[in-house]
């Protein structure tokens, strides 16, 4: 029996220094850590839930350094998809595994769309062969796609008169998934088209050919074999998505693009390399060199939208390699993705007419078997009511004629929003029950007619006159090897300037005439240059 004067070992315990105990524990913790697997350490942080904690957990100790440095990009890529929505995962890794096929030719670009959109390939990415840089690059696309999938919503709800109708849109889990899955299935597009740009009729030894009469049975469109490989790889992409998903990446396209394009134009009119190299403002989705600038990557962009100045942007651009090219001309530009080739064939094969399929459910062979099922019937019901197909979907007066809507015209993401916001903006009967038991009419006081121009300030005559007689000026200082700011505001308001753009003779015609007229001497033009200190004293000489 213990005798009760004496301390119990309990008491005994409580009276130890938590500071002691705290090192007793630390140290034992240290030795279990010691007899782990270097593996199993591994596997547990790859649980950890972000970069913050990783970078905590390999400081605290050389085995968890050790342990994450084993399997580095194991572990980074864990960490990476487990930040994901389960819907993004999916696209992220059709995404990689689109990248990662190498091709030549059309034929092997179409078996290898179908490979990795196949049930073996779709599900997962092979851990074991990923290295870590590239999944750094991972990580940063998946930045730059978090920033642009959060940014164009809010731009919209801001600004756009359909979009900030109060209290009706809010960038919800479900929307900002899709903003980035629509973001991911871009960037997989563009890569593919650059692959196929890169080996266009590889298959028939690099040589264009006239098609001929079984080949236009598939896009009687079409004029040769370049357009004809084209048509199927694009085809085959679109296959593997509904309708509704590859209007998503239409739209997505033409929202980065009047995103970015303020920003871009700001630039050119104020730096004095590129503003030489190109003439004309992006002025709408489908602008020459907005594609150009989308080719460029989404991490691209997102480095070109958040850098601080103007020095960081030409920083930025010179690192493109080789440079831009800005003919409007250009064959070897990714082409907007403005048209789903299945559906164009679908309704070319079907033979359909304005109406055709009205006061029916859209019918499987138009909508196609979703890539990710979308719990919410927004985006679906949206695509059926307002589209530039949904001609063919609703009853039409014969008396009218019909055409399909440009796809610049809907510039408010209208695929990408939850049912019930489209309700609440004002959209009564879009669900598809209402919609055939009452036919879709929207009201003509809807600010959908409202006009919306983001990018109207660049489409004025004025507006690329200006620019066009700036990148004149551009070009004779580069010659004389001045580089930097370009005072726009400045030489936009010079009296001889705003003579020019005021006058009848069209601008290109004015710097042809100007052009045979005579070349300023290197002395006129450095008085020039100085009046609008776009150059130093000392560079007079």
């Amino acid at each position: 029996m213990e005798d009760p004067s004496e301390p119990s070992a309990l008491e005994e315990q409580s009276n130890i220094p938590k500071k002691i105990t705290k090192v007793v524990n630390m140290k034992e913790n240290q030795l279990a850590l010691d007899n782990m697997p270097i593996e199993v350490i591994s596997h547990m942080l790859s649980f950890l839930p972000n970069k913050a904690s990783i970078r905590a957990a390999i400081l605290s100790c050389s085995k968890l350094y050790n342990a994450y440095k084993n399997s580095q990009a194991y572990i980074a890529s864990c960490i990476l998809f487990n930040t994901m929505d389960e819907s993004v995962y999916k696209e992220v890794i059709t995404t990689f595994n689109l990248k990662k096929k190498a091709w030549k030719g059309a034929k092997a670009g179409v078996k290898a769309v179908y490979r990795v959109y196949s049930s073996e390939e779709r599900d997962a990415i092979h851990s074991q062969y990923l290295t870590f840089d590239q999944v750094k690059e991972m990580w940063r696309l998946h930045k730059s796609i978090e920033y642009f999938a959060h940014r164009i919503p809010t731009s919209l709800m801001r600004n756009h008169p359909v979009v900030k109708t109060k209290g009706a849109f809010s960038i919800t889990p479900s929307v900002n998934a899709r903003f980035q899955r629509a973001l991911y299935r871009l960037d997989a597009f563009v890569k593919l088209l650059q692959t196929m740009i890169a080996t266009f009729c590889h298959d028939n030894d690099g040589e264009n050919r006239e098609v001929v009469d079984s080949e236009l049975k598939e896009a009687h469109w079409i004029h040769c074999l370049k357009e004809l490989e084209e048509h199927r790889i694009i085809k085959a992409f679109h296959c593997q998505y509904s309708a509704v998903e590859i209007e998503q990446m239409s739209s997505i396209c033409g929202l980065l693009i009047t995103e970015i394009a303020p920003t871009f134009n700001t630039f050119i009119e104020h730096d004095i390399v590129l503003g030489a190299q190109l003439p004309y403002y992006i002025s709408h989705p489908m602008c020459p060199g907005s594609m150009s600038l989308i080719a460029q990557g989404i991490p691209f962009l997102y480095d070109f939208m958040t850098a601080g100045s103007r020095s960081l942007r030409a920083k930025l651009m010179d690192t493109i390699k080789p440079p831009i090219d800005w003919n409007p001309r250009l064959p070897t530009r990714p082409p907007f993705p403005g048209t789903d080739e299945q559906l164009s064939c679908v309704i070319h094969d079907k033979e359909g007419e304005p109406g055709k399929w009205a006061n029916m459910s859209v019918p499987d062979f138009i909508i196609r078997t979703p890539f990710i099922k979308d719990p919410d019937r927004g985006p679906e019901s949206a695509w059926a009511a307002l589209s530039h197909y949904s001609l063919f979907l609703s009853p039409q007066d014969p008396n009218v004629v019909n055409d399909f809507v440009p796809p610049q015209a809907l510039t408010w993401g209208y695929v990408f929003w939850d049912l019930e916001m489209l309700e609440k903006a004002g959209f009564n009967g879009i669900k598809e029950g209402d919609r055939l038991a009452n036919e879709f009419v929207i009201p003509e006081d809807h600010p959908i007619n409202l006009p919306w121009q983001p990018l109207a300030k660049y489409q004025t005559n004025e507006a690329s006159n200006s620019l066009l007689l700036s990148c004149q000026c551009k070009n004779t200082m580069v010659d004389h090897g001045a580089s930097g700011y370009f005072d726009f505001e400045r030489f936009r308001a010079d009296e001889g300037v705003e003579a020019t753009l005021e006058s009848d003779i069209d601008v290109p015609t004015q710097i042809l005439l100007g052009a045979i007229g005579g070349v300023p001497t290197p002395e006129e033009m450095a008085e020039l240059l100085l009046e609008f200190n776009l150059i130093g004293p000392n560079a007079q000489q």
